[in-house]
């Protein structure tokens, strides 16, 4: 899952989608949220950046 967080880390914002085309799964995007590691304001990013 820390691709997911050096995706975003690239990127700042992403959306779900992008993530998906990125061939990131729903669920660990999923886990990641509720484990406070990102945030959702509308789009994906990382707390505190």
């Amino acid at each position: 899952m820390n691709e997911i967080i050096e995706h975003i880390k690239k990127h700042g914002y992403i959306r779900m989608k992008e993530l998906k085309d990125a061939g990131f799964h729903t669920r660990d995007i999923a886990t990641l949220l509720k484990g406070g590691e990102i945030e959702k304001p509308g789009l994906y990013k990382i707390p505190n950046n």
